[in-house]
């Protein structure tokens, strides 16, 4: 029986099982907690003259740039342990090296991201979860440990590299389970986890003021993060990806017992046609052209490869198709998609571990080699990095407004907040 609907007519498509599966987003705080964490970890906080009758440092008191032009035996942080900026000295010719600090921990999520989608993709996504939860407390008890800036800079790359599992990992836990009509709602149930982490953190900032135990507070929130993962059962469209038909169906079983169901007897599993994994995304091959015209409304015509975005399945990028010939010839060895991942000479789908394999091998090349999944994937890109930007650095200027830091920190994010629950 088809994995979809076996998910929508025997076990619900969101019930009390995958509302409990949800606890594996509480990843998303974490994620937060690292990411956001350099708002109060780089802040400059209050500094003073060691002499009261020092008039050249009452006078630069009063000045923007007045630091610059002091001896460090001049002036003294009011509260030297609060921020990395006072521990390390960056001001003044060392203030570049604040931004570097930020920067790196972005360099080794952009390299975290390559492993452990690999991970995930070939190994499951709750391990991916659980090595990533673990590696980022590890990170940030390393960092927070740091006895230099150069010690601090690279465990900081490192811990962007550890943290790099927790989004992609906690978002397809909480959707691959979920019945496709609701997969986009489960999707933002997830992020919303995100928005925890916001929270969470000015508290811990205001209440530890020392930047040394905020990160072993980040790094307790990871270990809290990869314990409720613990129970989580694996997601069972990777279980049957994998060919682990029985432990799939026992999944499914679990999700319908909490959803008060019932699984058919005798129950086998299979996918709707034959299939592949690339990273986060699932792509479906349109079997014929008749699939194809029923799938797009007809709106594309025919083409060797077709590509649309199903309405109601936000975990595709598009429906591929192969060209017609593909299942009645041998394609050549250079040809986009190997005919035997679309079916073998029986009529039957490719085993699933095999087809995953193949996808992992092909898909995120498929995106580019196709003109309108490439530029698809260019504006999706463009828009990511402007959106994330102007995320970033306005956290990062909370620091230039009037009042307190935490008190706008939480006023933001409570507005973000409800803008992503409305969408």
């Amino acid at each position: 029986m088809n994995f979809e609907n076996v998910l929508s007519e025997h076990v619900g498509g969101f019930g009390r099982g995958q509302f409990i599966l949800l606890a594996s987003s509480f990843s998303w705080a974490s994620f937060a907690l690292i990411v956001l964490m350099m708002v109060f970890v780089t802040q400059q906080p209050a500094w003073t003259c060691i002499s009261s009758t020092d008039v050249g440092c009452l006078d630069a008191m009063h000045r923007t740039d007045s630091m610059c032009y002091l001896n460090q035996h001049q002036y003294a942080w009011v509260q030297p342990h609060t921020s990395l900026v006072s521990a390390f000295s960056l001001v003044c010719q060392d203030s570049w090296k604040v931004g570097l600090s930020n920067g790196v921990l972005f360099v080794g999520f952009w390299i975290g991201s390559s492993i452990f989608g690999w991970l995930s993709d070939n190994y499951g996504r709750k391990l991916c979860l659980l090595v990533s939860n673990v590696a980022s407390a590890c990170m940030a008890m390393l960092c927070a440990s740091s006895s230099t800036y150069w010690w601090y800079l690279g465990w900081r790359t490192a811990l962007g590299i550890g943290c790099a599992g927790l989004p992609t990992a906690s978002y397809i836990l909480a959707t691959e389970s979920v019945g496709r009509t609701v997969r986009g709602r489960a999707g933002t149930y997830s992020q919303l986890f995100y928005h925890i982490g916001e929270w969470i953190l000015p508290l811990l900032a205001y209440c530890l003021q020392d930047w040394r135990q905020l990160y072993l507070a980040v790094a307790a929130c990871c270990v809290v993060a990869g314990l409720l993962v613990v129970p989580v059962p694996e997601s069972p469209r990777w279980l049957l990806l994998q060919g682990r038909q029985n432990e799939a169906v026992q999944t499914l079983g679990w999700l319908a017992h909490l959803n008060s169901r019932q699984l058919p007897a005798g129950l086998t599993l299979t996918m709707a046609a034959p299939a592949y994994e690339s990273g986060s995304s699932i792509c479906i091959a349109a079997a014929d052209d008749s699939d194809l015209d029923r799938e797009t409304g007809g709106l594309l015509g025919s083409t060797d490869l077709q590509a649309v975005v199903e309405p109601d399945m936000h975990e595709c990028i598009g429906l591929l198709k192969a060209d017609q010939a593909s299942k009645h010839t041998d394609t050549d060895a250079n040809s986009i998609i190997n005919s035997s991942a679309w079916a073998s000479t029986a009529g039957q789908p490719e085993h699933p571990a095999a087809s995953a394999q193949q996808g992992s091998r092909n898909g995120f090349w498929l995106v580019l080699q196709h003109a309108q999944l490439r530029q698809y994937f260019l504006v999706t890109a463009m828009m990511t990095i402007v959106l994330a930007t102007a995320f970033y650095v306005t956290n990062l200027a909370l620091e230039g407004l009037q009042g307190s830091i935490y008190r706008n920190f939480i006023l933001t994010s409570l507005g973000k907040g409800s803008g992503d629950s409305k969408a």
